[in-house]
C-alpha cells in the first residue's frame, strides 16, 4: 500500500464515527490543560538528551535569538509582530515613489526577483525576522519600478515579480496575524498574477486569501475562494506541470483543512486523498511556487486532521510514519511544523517528556517559530505550569527567549 495511502486510512478514520458528535469532534483549542502528565524512564531520558543539546544553561543559543533586547521588543530579542510589520504595513499601503538617489533601469527587475525570491526562502526557513527586514524595501521597489518603468522592461516579469513579493508578504502577516495586512498584500498579488497571465502563481495568492478567511473563521468565504480557484485550474487540464499540480494539491490541502473545521470529515478525507494523488503524480516532495507541496506535506497536513479531529493517538500515529528528511532543504518551517503539532498530541495525552523534546528540537531548529506560533506557544506554556524538577529550567529557559509567561 502505498505510505500516502497509509497514512490516510491511519488519521481519517470511519470506525465509531456515527456515534460522534461531529461538530464536537473540531478542535477550537491546540491544547488539552487537564490530562495527567505520564513521564516514564524512556521517555525522561529523551528529555534529557534533547535539553542537552540546548546546553547546560537551557536558554537557545544567542546566535539564534540575537542580542539582548532593546526596550519595546519582546523578550525573544526581536520587535513585537506589531512592530516587525510595522515597515512592512507602511511599504504595503503607501504610495510608491522612487528615490531621487537612484533612477529604475532594466536591470533593476532582475535583481528585484532575486530579492522577491529571497523573502521566500527565508520565510520558509522560519526566518520571520529576516523576511520583514528584506520584504519592505522590495515592494517599495517592485511599485516604484511598475509605477515607471524603463523601456526594455518586460511587463509579464515585471506582474509576475510583484505576485511574489506580495504573496511573501501575505504570509508573513499571516504568521505573525495580521490578517488585515494579509488578506490586502494576497489581493494585490492575486491582481499581478492575472495581469502576468500565471495561472499557477494566480492560484497560488488565491490560496492565501482563503488562508486568511480559514485562519480567522470564516470557513464558508474559505471554501469558496479555494473552490473558484480549484475551478479555475480545471480548465486548464491540459497544462498539467510541476506549478500547476502543486498549486491544486496545496488547495486541496486547504480545503481538506476547511472541511475537518466544518465537521465534513467524508469531504476532508476526499480532498486528502485527491491531495495524496497529486502527489503522486508530482512523483517527489518539492517546493514549486514555495508551495512545499508533495507526499510528506499531504501527511503533514494529515496529522494537522488527526489533531483537528480531537484525535491526538492518531496524530501520533500518524507522525511516526512522516519522514521530515525527505522535504527540500529550505523548508526548516515544515519540519518544525511537525515537531509542534506532535508536541501538542503528547501534551494531550499527558506525555509531557516526549512533548518537551519536540518543543527543545523546534527552539533548536526553528527558534522564531517558538515567537509567533500559537499552538506552539500553548503546548509550552502548558508543559512549563505541569514541569516537575529539572524540567522546570529547561523550560523556563526556553520560554523567557519567546516571551511565554510561566
Amino acid at each position: 500500500m502505498p505510505p500516502a495511502d497509509m497514512l490516510l486510512i491511519n488519521a481519517i478514520r470511519t470506525k465509531d464515527m456515527a456515534a460522534r458528535d461531529v461538530g464536537a469532534a473540531v478542535r477550537t483549542e491546540p491544547v488539552k490543560l487537564d490530562a495527567t502528565p505520564r513521564v516514564n524512564a524512556p521517555n525522561r531520558q529523551r528529555f534529557l538528551i534533547a535539553a542537552s543539546v540546548l546546553g547546560a544553561a537551557a536558554v537557545l543559543p544567542r546566535h539564534l535569538v540575537g542580542p539582548a533586547p532593546d526596550p519595546g521588543t519582546s523578550p525573544s530579542g526581536m520587535a513585537d509582530p506589531d512592530d516587525l510589520l510595522a515597515d512592512l504595513r507602511d511599504a504595503v499601503t503607501m504610495p510608491a515613489e522612487w528615490s531621487s538617489e537612484r533612477e529604475p533601469t532594466s536591470d533593476a527587475l532582475t535583481a528585484l526577483d532575486a530579492r522577491a525570491r529571497e523573502c521566500h526562502s527565508r520565510y520558509q526557513r522560519a526566518d520571520y525576522d529576516g523576511a520583514a527586514r528584506l520584504l519592505p524595501a522590495v515592494v517599495r521597489d517592485i511599485e516604484a519600478l511598475a509605477a515607471a518603468p524603463p523601456a526594455g522592461v518586460s511587463q509579464h516579469m515585471l506582474k509576475r515579480t510583484q505576485a511574489v513579493a506580495y504573496l511573501a508578504a501575505a504570509k508573513l502577516a499571516s504568521r505573525t496575524s495580521d490578517h488585515a495586512l494579509a488578506w490586502l498584500a494576497a489581493d494585490r498579488g492575486q491582481h499581478a498574477a492575472l495581469a502576468a497571465d500565471a495561472p499557477a502563481l494566480l492560484a497560488t495568492t488565491r490560496r492565501q486569501i482563503a488562508c486568511v478567511f480559514h485562519d480567522t473563521g470564516r470557513l464558508a468565504d474559505a471554501e469558496r475562494v479555494a473552490a473558484g480557484a480549484l475551478d479555475a485550474l480545471d480548465r486548464r487540464r491540459g497544462d498539467d506541470d510541476s506549478d500547476l499540480i502543486s498549486a491544486r494539491g496545496s488547495l486541496l490541502l486547504l480545503a481538506a483543512m476547511t472541511a475537518v473545521r466544518r465537521g465534513e470529515r467524508v469531504e476532508a478525507r476526499r480532498r486528502l486523498t485527491a491531495a495524496a494523488e497529486h502527489a503522486g503524480a508530482l512523483g517527489r516532495d518539492g517546493n514549486r511556487l514555495w508551495s512545499a507541496f508533495g507526499p510528506t506535506n499531504v501527511a503533514i497536513h494529515t496529522l494537522a486532521a488527526a489533531l483537528a479531529l480531537d484525535d491526538p493517538a492518531e496524530a501520533v500515529d500518524v507522525g511516526a510514519l512522516i519522514d521530515t528528511r525527505l522535504l527540500p532543504p529550505p523548508l526548516v518551517g515544515r519540519r518544525a511544523r511537525v515537531h509542534v503539532d506532535l508536541a501538542s498530541a503528547h501534551t494531550s495525552l499527558g506525555e509531557d517528556a516526549v512533548a518537551a523534546v519536540h518543543i527543545l528540537d523546534v527552539a533548536r531548529r526553528a527558534p522564531q517559530m517558538l515567537c509567533f506560533d500559537p499552538t506552539a506557544r500553548a503546548v509550552l506554556a502548558t508543559l512549563l505550569g505541569r514541569a516537575r524538577g529539572s524540567t522546570v529550567s529547561v523550560l523556563r529557559g526556553v520560554a523567557e527567549q519567546v516571551g511565554v509567561a510561566s
